[in-house]
Order: structure tokens, then sequence, then C-alpha cells
């Protein structure tokens, strides 16, 4: 009997949302869809900058990991700023800064002009995800933390299924020199969320009852006592999942096309067959990290995610077995960094959550992104394939070292401040 109500607790979580937290929920949704339907988009567009521009590999992994980069000081400031001011402004504030610059992209007309607006892209890029983790985490009750926020962060995988779909669409019915440009404006799309934010989104009531800090002193505390070695195992823990995440993100649609000799359609159907895994993956990750706890699905899925991709690049295969192949991959790979934000929202108290979730979420990921930006360089003699699974290994390595040595579960503090 007891099995089953806890069976029905796990199944109807969305059920037990109020009108308030669903709001929340979408507006979260959201932001990480269209977020990352702007990112992911410029992943199928390197093969053709690369070909327009004269390009390096390495030229071209500095600017598609620039906005990554860049998404650390965004991240915290974003979460500084929502410490002090509030989640739901500073969210929309993010929203209309990364659409706008992602549009201005699209006029860029050598790779320095690129490489500054995807720069600039990134601070609102970063501050997003921050903003609208925290915003969710706040809202919703601690044993369904990470089934809703890996319902969240699903919206990962519905905007790289639109990316892939938008670069199909626009490489098909309009020659490369207009594509990617024309990709790049429908990227002004992501603003028109605000105004749902707007509407309906509230702060969390426990945010609403705290005493708020100054933007420096909650920034400063994350750095004394026993917050200190939590903020910079949690930077560790979120550099190895992005690296592992980024590296396969930014540069399978080139090995796909270089290595694997798969035209522009096959590509994006390969891929979108990946993102749909990754949508499974972002719902099925939020039940075991409920089940399994954050520490243990970090460390079981980091070894079962090395493993998967090295039968997905050099397993010999069919291209057809490996647009199959690609799904089950896709799931893997999302499983592992499924609890980053949950655990990072229970990591810290509420005066200085959005600040500790925003600096480790973002410098995490800045590290991270120097992974793919090491593939462009090295691939040049190992291989595309070769060079990913060389930076991949010693980031899944830093994800299982690091999620051993932090907390096993939030401390007392922490918890009880969500509750």
């Amino acid at each position: 009997m007891n099995d089953m109500v806890a069976g029905d607790r796990h199944a109807n979580w969305f059920r037990r949302l109020s009108p308030v937290q669903r709001r929340s929920f979408w507006a979260a949704f959201g932001g990480n869809s269209l977020d990352n339907l702007d990112f992911s988009l410029f992943s199928f567009l390197v093969p053709t900058l690369i070909a327009t521009w004269g390009m390096t590999r390495g030229e071209a992994g500095l600017i598609a990991a620039s906005t990554t980069i860049t998404g650390a000081l965004g991240g915290v400031l974003a979460g500084t700023l929502a410490d002090r001011y509030g989640r739901v402004a500073v969210l929309q504030g993010t929203i209309l800064w990364f659409s706008a610059f992602t549009f201005l992209c699209g006029f860029a007309q050598s790779p320095d002009q690129l490489l500054a607006l995807r720069a600039l892209q990134g601070l609102g890029f970063g501050g997003e995800l921050a903003v609208g983790a925290v915003l969710i985490g706040e809202s919703v009750a601690a044993h369904d933390r990470g089934k809703i926020m890996g319902g969240v962060a699903s919206g990962y995988a519905i905007g790289a299924i639109g990316a892939s779909a938008l670069y199909a669409a626009a490489f098909l019915l309009l020659p490369p020199e207009t594509a990617w440009r024309a990709a790049l404006w429908l990227g002004i799309l992501p603003a028109l969320l605000v105004l749902y934010v707007r509407k309906g989104v509230r702060e969390p009531e426990v945010f609403a009852s705290t005493e708020r800090m100054g933007m420096w002193t909650s920034f400063k505390t994350l750095f004394t006592g026993s917050l200190l070695l939590r903020t910079l195992l949690a930077v560790v823990l979120v550099a190895g999942i992005t690296g592992t995440q980024l590296t396969l993100a930014i540069w399978l649609p080139t090995w796909l096309r270089t290595e694997r000799g798969l035209t522009v359609l096959n590509t994006s159907t390969n891929a979108i067959i990946g993102y749909i895994g990754s949508f499974i993956g972002f719902l099925i990750g939020g039940y075991l990290v409920d089940r399994l706890g954050r520490r243990n699905s970090f460390r079981w899925f980091a070894v079962i995610t090395f493993v998967s991709v090295c039968f997905y690049l050099f397993f010999p295969m069919s291209n057809a077995m490996l647009r199959f192949v690609g799904g089950p991959v896709g799931v893997v790979l999302v499983v592992m960094g499924v609890g980053m934000t949950p655990y990072l929202t229970e990591l810290f108290p509420t005066a200085v959550r959005a600040s500790g979730l925003g600096l480790c979420y973002s410098l995490g990921r800045a590290l991270g992104a120097l992974a793919p930006i090491v593939v462009g360089v090295i691939s040049k003699d190992l291989g595309v394939g070769s060079a990913m699974l060389w930076l991949m290994s010693g980031c899944l390595l830093l994800v299982i070292i690091s999620a051993s040595l932090l907390p096993r579960e939030p401390d007392e503090v922490a918890n009880s401040a969500l509750r």
C-alpha cells in the first residue's frame, strides 16, 4: 500500500501544483525552450560559417563557446540581482537581453563581430538559466523538486528540436549565405515570453518572506565558512557535466557531416532523434534524481554516459543504425545533468540561493565551455570523434570526484529554508 501511495505521489506531481506554481513552471519551461533554441541553432551553423568565412575549427569552437563563457558573468550578475530585487523582474530582463542579441547576430559581417555579439548574448543566456531555476526550485516541494525541475529542463530538448527543424527549413528554402542569417533573426521570438511572465508569475513565498542582503554581501557569503568548499566543488561538478554535454552538442553535427558523410537533412534528422531522447531523459531523470538521490545519479550516469558515447562514436554501424542509437545516447547524457539545478538550489540558504546557483552554475558552465574549444584545436590531429571522447572522459572524471566530495543531501539549514 505504501508503495502504491508513493508511486501515485511520484506520478501525479503536476496535478498537485497550484495555479501560481503552474505559471512559474511554464515560465521557466518556456525560458529554457527558447533559450536553448537560440543556443543550439549555432551548432548547426558551424560548418556553413567555417566555409563562408574560412575559419579554423578552433575559431569556430571559440565563437560557439563564447556564449557559455560570458554566461558565467551573466549568471553571477543576474543571481545577485535576483537575491536583491526579485526573481521575476530579473528573469524578464534576461529573456529580453539574449533575444535581442541573437537577432543582432544575424547581421554580423565577420567572425570578430559574431564573436562579440555572441559574447553579449551570453550575459542574458546565463542569467535566464540561473534565475529561472531558482524561481521554480523555490516554488515547489522538496520531494517533487527533481521531477518538476526535470520537467522544466525538458524545455532544453524542445528548444533543440526546434533549432534542428529551423535549421533544416532555412537551408532547404534559402541559399546558405542567407539561410544562416534568417535562422538567427528568428531568435527574437523568445522576447514574447516576457508578456506571459509579466501577466501571471509571482515571487515564491519563501523568497518574499526572507530579509534581503546587499548584492556584495550575498556574493561574499558564498566564500565564507562551510559554504566555501561546497561552492568550489559545485563549480567543478557543473564544469564536468557541461563540458561533456557541450562537447557533444557543439561538435556532433560536424562529426556527422565530416566523418560520417551525412547530408544536411540526415544530419538534422539524426540530431532531432537525439534531442527526442534528451527530452525523455529529462523526464526520466527527474524521477531518478528523486529516487536515487542527487549524488548517486551524478556518479552512476557519468559511468553510463562514458560507455554510451564510446559505443556511439566508435562501434562500427551503418548510418541507419547510428540514427537509432542516437536516441538512447541522448537519454543517458541528459539524465546525468538533471540533478544539477535541484541540487544547487538545495545547497544554499534562501538569502544567497540565486547568487550561489548563479555563480556555481554559470562559472561551471564557463569552465566546461573550454572543452569544445580544445576539441576544435586537437581535432586537427586526432579527428573530431577521438578529440570528443578524450575531452568528455576528463570531464566525466571530474563529475565523479566532485559528486563524491559534496554533501550527500542538502544540509539542515538550506533544506529548512525551502520547506
